[in-house]
């Protein structure tokens, strides 16, 4: 019984005219993009049944495209937000939903070096792009360093 993650990190955020970081909304370019790589999810045959987001705007916003896709809902976690927090992420949710797919919608660079920790290697040596999807399989236990990368997705 083999579990799923696929990392997303959030969409293309308005960038101007916010004094406060954390409630910049996606860009209409950015809504566009991630809902072109939410369909390349489906047509390669990836099948969410849980979405994570940080609790920040735009994560929210872009798990939410994921989300209405795949009649989900969203499941705000601090742990992947601007507190990342590994060890949470790790027992809460990946060990606690063994054998599903999950996906995580968070920020650079802690979500890119979550994967690479993942794995046990730099798979992901450039980081995450915005809306960049990457997908990694446990066949085994969901440890860092057991994850088998499969693929990652972007424009």
């Amino acid at each position: 019984m083999s579990t799923t993650l696929i990392a997303i990190r959030h969409a293309k955020p308005l960038s101007e005219g916010f004094a406060d970081e954390r409630l910049r909304p996606l860009h209409k370019e950015g809504i566009s993009t991630q809902e072109m790589i939410v369909q390349r999810l489906a047509e390669k045959g990836y099948m969410p049944e849980k979405i994570f987001s940080s609790p920040i705007l735009r994560a929210v916003q872009t798990a939410a495209i994921i989300a209405k896709h795949f009649s989900l809902e969203v499941e705000e976690e601090k742990a992947l937000g601007y507190n990342f927090n590994q060890s949470i992420l790790l027992a809460n949710l990946l060990q606690a939903n063994q054998g599903k797919t999950l996906v995580f919608v968070g920020h650079a660079p802690h979500l890119a070096e979550f994967v690479n920790d993942l794995t046990g290697y730099p798979a992901l040596m450039h980081g995450l792009s915005k809306s960049e999807a990457a997908i990694l399989r446990f066949d085994q236990e969901i440890e860092l360093g057991k994850a088998i990368f499969l693929d990652n997705l972007k424009l």
